[in-house]
């Protein structure tokens, strides 16, 4: 074996040594990213079972005011890992509406969308967020439509 030879055995070698120790971390990054999102796919249903509670809850309440408020669940869109959206149901369709969606991260973020505007009204963890929360927004949201 020639000299160059060897100089080329040796870069080819550490060529592979460094793409093995690349690889490897990107396996263990995306390995991690798997499992996060799976943690977040996981805790989804309890998310929608302390929402639907609270809505319930509230729409119990509400009864007497003949309105209650509707909620609607789309589950891993292309931006999010679910999209919450709540309406009053005796609102016309130009009422305010409240939108949570989760995010891959367990990023909860509640927006008022009312016409052309929309606003940011919470942002926290779904593995934080409890029901006395979700009640809080959602009399925001009603406190929104009734104007």
């Amino acid at each position: 074996m020639t000299e160059l030879d060897e100089r080329l055995a040796r870069i080819i070698a550490r060529r592979r040594d460094e793409a093995a120790v690349h690889g490897a971390g990107e396996d263990r990054l995306e390995h991690e990213r798997r499992l996060s999102h799976e943690r977040v796919v996981n805790e989804l249903p309890r998310l929608l079972a302390k929402l639907s509670g609270a809505v319930a809850e509230l729409n119990d309440r509400l009864a007497e005011a003949d309105m209650w408020v509707k909620l609607e669940a789309a589950e891993q869109t292309p931006v999010s890992e679910a999209v919450y959206t709540l309406s009053v149901d005796d609102q016309d369709d130009r009422s305010p509406t409240l939108t949570l969606t989760v995010d891959s991260a367990g990023t909860l973020r509640a927006m008022l969308c009312a016409r052309d505007t929309r606003s940011l009204l919470h942002a926290s963890s779904i593995f934080s967020i409890d029901r006395s929360q979700l009640l809080g927004l959602l009399v925001t949201f009603l406190e929104a439509n009734l104007g």
